[in-house]
């Protein structure tokens, strides 16, 4: 039975620790691009689409949040620690890969209205909104990333490392509605997205990705 007393996987060689944090750093490097190009595209959109609901405005403004927020970067490392199969982490920066190229798409055919934000002295806010950049609203890719890796690695992991993941999660999502860098309707779409593209995408890929392995290696005898 597999051990999930720790949310690590056991020890792994060098040439593995190097081909993981390549994965991760060649889908950091996608989404740079096609979220940076989305928002200089964006830049020059004149029509916008409201989307603000009446709990969007009393949703109260906690720029300390901000530091929640940007625990994004280091979430997103977890899966090149947790997941035990390097074609479970090739499978999952696809899957990434796919939300981000699904929400790029929609940033260009349903632009939104930027969020007037409130007036804060707050460097970590000041990072947030600077790296959160201006015209990428729906769906929020920060909700739908963060939902995508406590969704995958939940199964992996004990009940206490499950709470523990589940309670990160949900205060990364909140940190979005606080420190107004989204709208309610942009959480509720990234959420549905990771959801989607977890539960059909990342099982097709692993097996695609599996199988090819297999064949390769049947090939080579």
């Amino acid at each position: 039975m597999p051990d999930h007393t720790s949310i690590v996987a056991p020890a792994r060689t060098a040439a593995e620790w190097r081909w993981r944090l390549t994965i991760a750093a060649l889908f950091g490097l996608w989404f740079s691009v096609v979220y940076a190009a989305c928002d200089a595209i964006g830049a020059h959109f004149v029509h916008r689409h409201a989307i603000d609901l009446a709990l969007d405005r009393v949703i109260p403004f906690f720029p300390e949040m901000a530091y929640v927020y940007l625990t994004i970067t280091p979430f997103l490392l977890l899966p090149v620690l947790c997941l035990r199969s390097v074609a479970d982490l090739e499978a999952f920066a696809c899957t990434l890969a796919l939300q981000v190229a699904v929400a790029g798409v929609i940033y260009m055919i349903f632009p939104v209205r930027p969020i007037d934000q409130p007036a804060t002295e707050s460097l970590a806010f000041w990072l947030a909104d600077t790296v959160s950049l201006n015209y990428n609203y729906l769906p929020s890719l920060h909700v739908a990333l963060a939902v995508s890796v406590a969704l995958v690695i939940h199964p992996q992991i004990g009940i206490a490392a499950k709470g523990a993941l589940w309670c990160a999660t949900t205060l990364i999502v909140a940190s979005t509605l606080f420190t107004k860098q989204h709208y309610i309707a942009d959480v509720i779409t990234g959420a549905l997205l990771a959801t989607a593209a977890v539960g059909l995408f990342y099982p097709w890929c692993r097996r695609a990705l599996k199988k090819s392995a297999i064949s390769r290696r049947t090939s080579g005898m």
